[in-house]
């Protein structure tokens, strides 16, 4: 059985490519023959990062996009003749991609203002094609940031869609419109959206605690399991990379980052016939992927702001300690201290001192 994932979020901008391309990445590696989609016919999000891919396939006619395989099938061409534009992002081929649009082909907007129940059936039957053509187990959608069609459509073809929030007022009501748009259209009809939300790109600004406390008052029981699908850090090295390189969980298997998208799949594909476990995490026990679940940062240690905050909210009880465990050793020149002994010296103030500025910027 094929499994479709989409991503999408209620606004742009809040990281939804970036998670569908290494949610896409980590199937792939775990063994998972993978196609990702791009389902963002504005904006083409996924397929701007591999557009250097794309030239080549310019000015080829028989390889069709997504907007062009639609556009195929709305004239009454046969799907199944269409040869599908498939880009290999791997060189195993594992790990496949059909884009939006080629890079210059003009987009026939009237194919995708159709009835949602049609647009569902149309996009639905296409991608069963598509995906049994090229024998591929999982299917990613990298969806539009807001409301639109193809986003509507994903929803309902999906086994389990993703909602992208960032922790502001701003996504936040971005995402409750979306997922009352999803809610309005898909009342009355056979299909029922899985909706998961994940929080995204959280700061030292934010603890777990908190916003657990918030979501759950306001997100978590919107969701089909009635919980946050997962909490990802603010990562800095990836937003500054990841138009160079996208797949920062390959380059960066052992951070948290990757961790916890590892934790997401295999939360999502559990107990599902016919998917294979992510052994990593199923070899640990209950406790620590509860640990991983709920931490928010890689290290405090590694986050100027956080260290800045506890230097300016330092107890003053502090002061006097931290000032002889770092100045009384240098007092005398005829003492040689070990290098384990000056490592502690400076490692246990700043740890002190990191931990204080944490707690007091929480209280």
């Amino acid at each position: 059985m094929i499994r479709t994932l989409a991503v999408t979020s209620g606004k742009g901008g809040v990281g939804k490519t970036t998670i569908s391309v290494n949610l896409a990445k980590q199937l792939s590696l775990a063994g998972y023959r993978t196609l990702l989609v791009d389902f963002d016919i504005h904006n083409k999000g996924a397929t701007s990062l591999f557009l250097d891919k794309l030239e080549d396939f310019e000015q080829t006619e028989d390889q069709l996009s997504l907007a062009g395989m639609m556009a195929t099938q709305a004239s009454g061409g046969g799907i199944t003749a269409a040869h599908p534009l498939v880009v290999s992002l791997d060189a195993a081929e594992n790990l496949i991609f059909i884009p939006a649009t080629k890079p210059k082909e003009l987009v026939e907007w009237s194919t995708f203002e159709q009835k949602n129940a049609a647009l569902v059936e149309t996009i639905k039957g296409l991608l069963t094609v598509v995906a049994e053509k090229l024998k591929v187990d999982i299917i990613v959608i990298d969806c539009y940031g807001g409301i639109d069609s193809m986003t509507v459509a994903a929803a309902g073809i999906a086994d389990d869609t993703i909602i992208v929030n960032e922790p502001d007022i701003i996504t936040f009501s971005g995402t409750l419109l979306l997922y009352s748009y999803l809610s309005k259209i898909y009342r009355s009809g056979s299909i029922t959206p899985r909706i998961h939300f994940v929080i995204n790109r959280i700061t030292s600004k934010h603890s777990y605690e908190f916003l657990a406390a918030e979501y759950a008052k306001h997100l978590s029981s919107l969701s089909a399991d009635e919980r946050i699908l997962a909490y990802l850090p603010f990562d800095r090295l990836v937003m500054e990379t990841f138009g160079e390189y996208p797949f920062f969980t390959e380059l960066l298997p052992k951070s948290l980052l990757t961790k916890k998208l590892r934790l997401m799949l295999f939360t999502l594909l559990d107990n599902t016939s016919g998917i294979r476990d992510f052994k990593d995490i199923a070899g640990i026990s209950e406790r620590v992927r509860r640990w991983i679940f709920r931490r928010t940062l890689e290290t405090r240690l590694a986050d100027p702001e956080l260290i800045l905050r506890a230097f300016v909210s330092i107890p003053l009880w502090l002061i006097i300690p931290i000032s002889a465990i770092l100045v009384l050793p240098t007092a005398s020149e005829d003492q040689a201290l070990s290098y384990y002994v000056v490592w502690q010296l400076v490692h246990i103030p700043v740890y002190l001192l990191v931990n204080s500025g944490s707690r007091a910027w929480r209280l």
